[in-house]
């Protein structure tokens, strides 16, 4: 009798194309199996060859939750090296690349699954290891992004969270969202394996490349939910040009807690940094220029954050805002104890001389319903010697609103003193609640 490896040996298969009217949906499944060895070429361990010429990037897909090129499911030591699950024609095919269903010790290596509306998708499982895989093209939205991995345990080789990622690339025509985790914990995001990286998105990733444009923030470039422990730091994940989508968004339960988000680089976007839910935030010198679309897709949007260890909840610093596009600053939303001020009176959150809200130079035609600073529903606030002046010269010189306070009837108290919110069409702008104390501030122009 003969023993195969893996229980299988696989080669020179077809797949792909249509015929009389049938168009290709979907191409492997490996159900319940393990020691599986794939490559795009026969090599002694190698089980399963996929050869480029094989057609799986001719399968198309029809429907991209449930369809797509290769699922793995329930496997345990799989290998897969040069494997090209691309769709080879233009536009993105209506399926997912890769689907790995709670496997144990899988490794992508070196891998196509470009144009795909949902790229690599990893649900459950431990010790995943992907690494040096072309997805650009793939991530059609927040919910299809081009890397994805979901409720990832840790491991064995992999034992902060289960996971290890590098030298992928991402961005292109059609994409919105590059990378996407979800009900994880204990994950460090940088832009190089320095200080134990477990997610490494490179400079030249094309994270910084995606360049769908909707004219919204709907799908972020990268999208975090339902997270703790996780640090995003030195990530570019500007837009090349041109203002739109979003950089970062964080989306928690009051469960989860210490979201990280430093020295990073969202120019461009409508909505640069957005989180809601959860707590204990630190976000400290990232680069937001020519972020903020409008008061409601400013350029950090913070909301329903609670105190954890940090008082408010929140910790913020250093952060470079405005620019002859940047339209919305920063919002505070159903939040706490938030004490605002320059470098030498900001408590939990300071915006320095030099931060750019003082340079927000869009031009939206002398309105007021565009806001520097807007606190909505917000509890116990100071907001002392911040400088929000519109800057000299922008066209028109007068426009925005400075600060914007929309608060409902148990909201308060609230202070503003000692900024300097020249040249806007509205000043201090102070809607409902109680208890605001506004002294020795300089609107003046």
């Amino acid at each position: 009798s003969i023993s195969l490896p893996g229980g299988v040996s696989l080669s020179g298969n077809k797949f792909g194309g249509s015929s009389n009217g049938a168009t290709s949906n979907s191409g492997i499944q490996f159900v319940n199996m393990r020691d599986l060895v794939m490559a795009d070429a026969a090599a002694p361990g190698v089980n399963i060859v996929l050869e480029d010429n094989s057609g799986l990037n001719d399968v198309y897909g029809d429907e991209v939750s449930t369809r797509g090129v290769l699922y793995l499911n329930n496997v345990r030591n799989a290998q897969m090296t040069s494997i090209d699950l691309s769709k080879m024609t233009a536009g993105q095919g209506t399926s997912y690349a890769l689907k790995v269903n709670n496997g144990v010790n899988v490794s992508v290596l070196n891998g196509k699954g470009s144009n795909r509306y949902h790229g690599y998708y990893f649900e459950g499982g431990r010790d995943l290891t992907v690494t040096g895989n072309d997805l650009t093209g793939s991530g059609n939205q927040r919910d299809y992004p081009a890397l994805r991995f979901s409720n990832v345990q840790p491991g064995s080789v992999n034992t902060a969270n289960g996971i290890a990622a590098s030298g992928n690339l991402f961005g292109g025509a059609n994409v919105r969202t590059g990378l996407r985790i979800d009900n994880a914990k204990n994950i460090l995001i940088r832009n190089t394996s320095a200080g134990g990286a477990h997610i490494v998105i490179e400079d030249n990733s094309g994270l910084n490349n995606i360049t769908q444009g909707d004219g919204n923030s709907d799908h972020p470039a990268i999208y975090l939910s339902t997270v703790s422990d996780i640090t995003v730091d030195n990530v570019d994940a500007s837009r090349p040009s041109g203002q739109d989508a979003g950089g970062i968004w964080v989306t928690n339960s009051a469960a989860n807690s210490n979201v990280t988000i430093k020295n990073c680089n969202f120019n461009r976007h409508r909505r640069a940094i957005y989180c809601s839910g959860g707590k204990d935030y630190t976000i400290q010198n990232n680069t937001l220029l020519n972020s903020g679309g409008a008061n409601d897709q400013p350029a950090i949007y913070l909301q329903n954050i609670q105190q954890g260890s940090l008082t408010g909840g929140i910790l913020m610093s250093g952060n470079t805002f405005g620019g002859t596009s940047s339209f919305g600053g920063i919002r505070f939303e159903n939040m706490r104890d938030l004490t605002i001020g320059d470098l030498n009176t900001g408590g939990n959150v300071k915006i320095e001389d030099n931060s750019g809200l003082n340079n927000m130079g869009g031009n939206s035609g002398g309105s007021s319903t565009n806001y520097v600073l807007h606190l909505n529903n917000v509890n116990n606030a100071t907001v002392d010697n911040v400088d929000l002046s519109r800057p000299v010269g922008a066209t028109p010189a007068q426009d925005f609103t400075g600060i914007r306070i929309d608060n409902g009837a148990a909201y308060g108290p609230i202070t503003i003193k000692d900024c300097t919110i020249s040249r806007h069409r509205g000043g201090i702008s102070a809607q409902g609640g109680k208890d605001y104390t506004v002294t020795g501030n300089d609107l003046r122009g």
